[in-house]
């Protein structure tokens, strides 16, 4: 066996698995990156030390030649990653309880304001009560973020979706046309590709990041949707020409109750990461400030369909 079937095999464990030479980390594969929550590859060329103690590690085999290297295996033990997880899951209810606690207040605190005017002088004017209903809404949209994200993704019956059809069409639908009002939209789209998930979950993913882009957005500025297939999977790119997001922004962009957004609360973001993921793929966000912002969400193709990409790919290559 060699190194590269070595590296693809602990990569399907569940263990937390480190190659490395006594000091820097050669490989860590999957498990062991979700496990410490960082992305793939960050861990290769680490000190080991510096993010593991030596109790949480143990030996998972004897030591083996590697060109003029000796290296080790070792697996993260079990308390440790056990450990970490309560600590992951106490820090995200806890940026999640501070978050819905600031974002309630302020607008029942208006609320109150009125409700207190009204104690005082016997009636309310008409934008006073359009301004009330206004929070209340406000509070009620939180509520039912925050209950998604909380809730178990409910089962469902996946169904096949050609992606070109399915975003012409969610193009058409009078919600999306309110919202992008004033914006044009270029859709490209370079490869057919056939998914299999939820047309109800994929329309509040793409609507979420279309609604964010027009938000960055300055009047009437365009906004680009590029779809196109990548090895197995099908890209669909939605790309503003706004003021882009700060580099130094960038990594909270995802995390509870972070936004860009002036009244922003950062769920809209967080559903649009779960129902990726719950579909088998992933969000990358790409964004230089005053020039604009590339979200990338990235889904795997349906079997068939990546059998019908490589053949026409052949065709155009050697037709």
């Amino acid at each position: 066996m060699d190194i590269e079937e070595l590296f693809g095999l602990l990569d399907l464990s569940e263990d937390c698995y480190f190659i490395h030479d006594g000091a820097t980390i050669l490989f860590a594969n999957r498990a062991a990156h979700e496990c410490l929550g960082k992305p793939i590859d960050y861990l290769h060329g680490k000190r080991l030390k510096q993010l593991i103690s030596e109790e949480d590690i143990v030996c998972a085999g004897k030591p083996f030649q590697l060109g003029k290297k000796r290296l080790y295996a070792s697996v993260l033990k079990q308390p440790f990653k056990q450990a970490h997880k309560r600590k992951e899951a106490m820090e995200v209810a806890s940026r999640l309880s501070a978050g819905v606690a600031h974002e309630l207040r302020n607008p029942l605190t208006t609320i109150k304001g009125f409700i207190q005017l009204y104690s005082e002088i016997g009636e309310l004017s008409a934008s006073q009560i359009d301004l009330m209903n206004i929070e209340l809404e406000r509070i009620e949209n939180i509520i039912n973020d925050y209950v998604l994200l909380a809730e178990e993704p409910p089962a469902r019956e996946n169904e096949s979706i050609q992606m070109a059809a399915f975003l012409q069409s969610l193009l058409k639908k009078n919600k999306v046309k309110q919202l992008t009002d004033g914006h044009p939209i270029k859709l490209n789209i370079n490869e057919e590709a056939t998914v299999l998930g939820s047309r109800k979950e994929l329309f509040l993913l793409f609507y979420n990041l279309l609604e964010n882009a027009i938000d960055a957005s300055l009047k009437h500025s365009p906004v680009h949707i590029n779809m196109y297939a990548e090895g197995a999977n099908v890209c669909v790119e939605i790309t503003d020409f706004g003021s882009g997001i700060p580099a130094e922004r960038l990594h909270y962009i995802g995390q509870p109750f972070y936004s860009t957004k002036e009244k922003g609360t950062g769920l809209g973001l967080m559903i649009c990461y779960r129902v990726a993921e719950t579909h088998g793929g992933l969000i990358d966000i790409e964004s230089k400030n005053k020039k604009g912002t590339n979200v990338k969400v990235i889904l795997p193709m349906t079997t068939k369909n990546r059998s019908m990409v490589r053949e026409k790919a052949a065709m155009l290559t050697y037709g």
